[in-house]
């Protein structure tokens, strides 16, 4: 289990935390199948861990060697994000021949994998797991249903993926949209390339589930609606993300009803985000729109403290960026997301085909304010923006 697997979970609010390991002992006679809880566990926790003793158990039927708590670091409370399950299971013991053999059959452990895939499974159908996704779906407003029903609406049937040849492996395929040509944009660094254009096989929150580029143009109009006067505002964009063309589109076609000039960054290194921001300044340009992708969510800080340290009114496209001192955000749920992206893993795991899978629409939004951060910019917060979000940072 690496470090950087509890921060992934961590920094997206994962639901459910399952860490995998496989036991030893000095005395080479213990024998058996375990699930660790932290001893500041939450009832999440217990749940989760409970589902996955028994569904392991019933794989391995080693002796159950039960449910036990530890202070241990990778599911400690302060690593996690409250609402996340977190357990640590000891499949077997390596030190015993009887057990190392059995560990060896791919057919074992592809056994073991699909156990804990369904414990996850079993624990996020329950009510008690699913009550947050339904609070979520009720606050949807009437104008976010419009927008998710006209980014299905736009987007072309998916056409049966041919079986004449099998993949190399397992893996679900890109739902986002082909790019798609339209947007001026200046380039702040060296020349496009093609080859960073192709669309990923990754599965992720971001790119399989999201959508986010939807929402590109109600993004546009909250700026707007922040710095109703700027003549000019910017969004940066990078060329690695498949639906960098799109969503350029749509931002062109909404800045001649808002009445709002566009300028476009495209960007793909740090050293180019500099010399974005330094352009933005030296253009006097009023505000800022980040598109919502991978690319630069693994460069949140860097983000936040340049928009604070210039002084710029932004937007972002998630959550985490309000929390860690942006500004403001609006956009799909990530947590809800990966929420979903477990279940997927579990109907893999049960041996359902990848490019089977349903493309599944985003459903849960969320506006979210961060007054600390405006009063650092010297940002008035219309009351307008504030009645609607759904949480406000004071």
């Amino acid at each position: 289990m690496s470090i950087s697997g509890w921060r992934l979970a961590r920094d997206h609010r994962a639901a459910a935390f399952v860490s995998i390991h496989l036991n030893a002992s000095d005395r080479h006679t213990a024998q058996g199948t375990e699930t660790w809880l932290h001893t500041r566990h939450s009832a999440r926790s217990k749940r989760l861990t409970d589902h996955v003793q028994a569904r392991v158990l019933a794989v391995t039927k080693l002796r159950d060697r039960g449910v036990k708590a530890k202070g241990l670091g990778v599911l400690s409370p302060n690593s996690h994000d409250p609402q996340t399950a977190c357990c640590l299971v000891e499949v077997s013991f390596l030190d015993r021949v009887d057990e190392e053999q059995k560990l060896l059959k791919p057919d074992y452990q592809n056994a073991v994998a699909s156990a804990i895939g369904d414990a996850v499974g079993d624990y996020l159908a329950a009510p008690a797991a699913s009550s947050a996704m339904a609070e979520a779906v009720a606050r949807e407003a009437e104008f976010e249903d419009a927008i998710a029903a006209a980014a299905v609406a736009r987007r072309p049937a998916r056409s049966k993926v041919p079986r004449t040849k099998p993949a190399a492996k397992p893996r679900a395929r890109h739902a986002a949209s082909a790019l798609r040509s339209g947007g001026e944009q200046h380039r702040a660094g060296r020349p496009k390339d093609a080859a960073r254009n192709a669309p990923s096989d990754r599965v992720s929150a971001e790119n399989s589930y999201i959508f986010a580029e939807v929402l590109t143009p109600k993004r546009q109009e909250l700026l707007h609606e922040l710095v109703p006067t700027a003549p000019l505002v910017a969004m940066l964009v990078t060329s690695t993300a498949a639906q960098t063309q799109s969503e350029l589109r749509d931002v062109q076609a909404a800045a001649g009803k808002l009445g709002q000039q566009v300028r476009i960054f495209n960007v793909s290194s740090d050293g180019e985000i500099d010399a974005a921001f330094a352009a933005i300044v030296d253009q006097q340009i009023g505000g800022l729109i980040v598109q919502p992708d991978q690319f630069f969510t693994v460069r949140r800080d860097q983000l936040v403290l340049l928009t604070t340290r210039h002084a710029i009114p932004t937007i972002f496209g998630w959550r985490e960026f309000a929390v860690a001192g942006g500004l403001m955000s609006y956009g799909t749920s990530l947590r809800a997301a990966y929420r979903q992206i477990a279940m997927y893993a579990g109907r893999i795991l049960k041996g359902e085909k990848p490019a089977d899978l349903p493309v599944q629409q985003a459903t849960a939004f969320e506006m979210v304010v961060n007054l600390k951060a405006a009063k650092a910019l010297g940002v008035t917060i219309p009351t307008g923006i504030l009645l609607r979000a759904d949480e406000v940072i004071e």
